[in-house]
């Protein structure tokens, strides 16, 4: 089996949004709901709200095979977990 990978990483959230503003009837109307609630919070704030680092205790479940197949070291599980902390903080 071949698995295409992109040669750059992407995000899809405009797709998305696209799509469900086309496919859901009160789609917009909720999401503009949403976001002035957040606009009222930070005026209520007088404009400053503080991004605090969120600490996210994380346990890693791995299955290999019997023979040693797919086994994953602990390195490359931080790795990993290196590389979603960098997308969760829009540093990639």
């Amino acid at each position: 089996m071949r698995i295409d990978v992109p040669s750059a990483r992407t995000c899809a959230t405009s797709q998305v949004h696209a799509r469900l503003l086309r496919e859901i009837p009160n789609y917009a109307a909720s999401r503009a709901a949403v976001e002035n609630a957040y606009f009222f919070a930070v005026e209520a704030f007088d404009g400053v709200v503080e991004a605090d680092l969120t600490t996210i205790p994380v346990v890693v479940h791995l299955v290999g095979g019997p023979d040693g197949a797919g086994a994953v070291t602990d390195t490359q599980v931080r790795r990993q977990i290196d590389v979603l902390n960098a997308d969760f903080s829009a540093q990639n």
